[in-house]
């Protein structure tokens, strides 16, 4: 089989490879929680292998949520993307929800996570949370005497 190099399977199938490898190649990424702030925030957060944001790690949240200005930067904003009904800390609300390729945190993939459309962050620094439908793709350990929280390949 003759591929072009640039269609669209081409990619897809690089794509799957990267995957494949970094899974193979990261087990664990270990988090410090000693700070001052209640908030976890984890930076260099790669989504869909190109654009990086910090995000908020939140295991009160259900779904993991970007930005709406993150998902035009991605191209995934799009109005016929289906749409959940939520509950915030400020209310109840109906958010756009699509699927992320991935999300990469030092070299630990998700693949296909659905992520909803949210500005949840007073600052431009956080692009959103990572929720527990990311989180559940790990296993989680929180390491207290040394202050740290270990997200690994189950």
């Amino acid at each position: 089989m003759d591929l072009n190099p640039y269609s669209e399977a081409a990619e897809k199938a690089r794509h799957g490879l990267r995957l494949i490898q970094n899974k193979t190649l990261k087990k664990k990424v270990v988090l410090n929680i000693n700070g001052h702030n209640s908030a976890l925030i984890v930076r260099n957060v790669k989504i869909n292998n190109h654009a990086v944001s910090s995000f908020i790690l939140d295991t009160g949240a259900t779904y993991t949520s970007i930005s709406t200005s993150l998902a035009r930067e991605l191209g995934v904003l799009s109005s016929n993307a289906p749409r959940v009904n939520i509950m915030t800390a400020n209310g109840a609300v109906n958010a756009p929800k699509v699927i992320l390729k991935s999300i990469e945190i030092d070299g630990l993939i998700a693949s296909n996570v659905e992520v909803i459309i949210l500005d949840i962050s007073a600052t431009k620094d956080v692009a959103g949370l990572l929720g527990l439908n990311f989180i559940q793709k790990f296993k989680l350990t929180i390491d207290k005497r040394n202050g740290e929280l270990i997200l690994e390949n189950p």
